[in-house]
């Protein structure tokens, strides 16, 4: 089932959908869970609902923390993530339905690609860990391809920074706590990942796929900002926000086609 697609040092990892094209696809990212801003819980029911109506769920990366997570180690963080994509599995399986995992920023350690690839590897319907995948005319990405000025380079030295990085101090847990609840990282994410720049990056970097000039939907995370059906170009733009305090989130679905203009969506920014 993997074909996947690298460039430079096997990063990013691509794959294009060869089966036949499924009906619906949903897309969930950004839940951070076993973090105290998550707030997965609440959306439970909505995340369900928009996993059992599509052919293809792609989990769109930041699905775990594992810089801002609870636990005591980073291997008990990896198996609890194990353990939910588990859960999450069994729950929706049905036949004929697939499922992808994409990496994001905070859940791209390697320790936790590891336990992915093997967990996958014991499953014909999953396929992963990757960083983007095209389903006709729709390509899904966590987003962070728009950090380092945009671009394949910048993206891996984003990631590297994350992948690398320390785990912060206990003592700065109850300090992010008190800027998420006097809501400063919605107001940085409204700051540092405006509209129409996060567009402009996408739709470079779309470009430079193969095929991606037939793509016509571009669903991604990431920047913790809903946007739905929103049009800009030739393309339509969806990102479900996050599941945390004080930001919005719904599920995306989407269907794919194999070409032609998107429907639905707002005016460009």
């Amino acid at each position: 089932m993997v074909n996947p697609t690298r460039s430079g040092d096997g990063f990013p990892q691509g794959h294009q959908w060869a089966d036949a094209l499924p009906d619906r696809v949903t897309f969930i990212s950004d839940l951070h869970l076993f973090t105290r801003r998550c707030t997965a819980g609440f959306h439970a029911a909505a995340i369900d609902r928009a996993a059992d109506e599509a052919e293809v769920v792609v989990w769109g990366g930041d699905l775990f923390d594992l810089k801002w997570h609870g636990f005591d180690s980073l291997g008990a963080a990896v198996d609890a993530s194990i353990r939910w994509l588990d859960a999450f599995h069994d729950r929706h399986a049905a036949t004929g339905r697939r499922f992808v995992y994409l990496r994001g920023n905070h859940d791209c350690h390697p320790a936790l690609d590891a336990a992915v690839q093997e967990w996958a590897a014991a499953r014909d319907d999953v396929l992963g860990p990757l960083d983007w995948i095209a389903i006709g005319d729709v390509v899904a990405t966590h987003g962070d391809v728009i950090e380092g000025g945009g671009g394949e380079d910048g993206w891996r030295r984003y990631r590297r920074a994350w992948r690398d990085h320390d785990r912060p101090g206990a003592w700065r847990h109850p300090i992010y706590d008190a800027a998420v609840a006097a809501r400063l990282h919605r107001a940085a994410a409204m700051t540092y990942h405006r509209r129409g720049t996060t567009l402009r990056r996408l739709d470079r970097w779309v470009d430079t796929l193969p095929g991606g000039g037939a793509i016509r939907r571009v669903v991604f995370g990431h920047t913790h900002r809903r946007l739905i059906e929103h049009r800009r170009g030739g393309r339509t733009y969806d990102n479900p926000g996050a599941a945390v305090r004080h930001v919005r989130f719904t599920p995306v679905v989407v269907a794919p086609a194999t070409g032609g203009a998107a429907a639905g969506g707002s005016a460009s920014a």
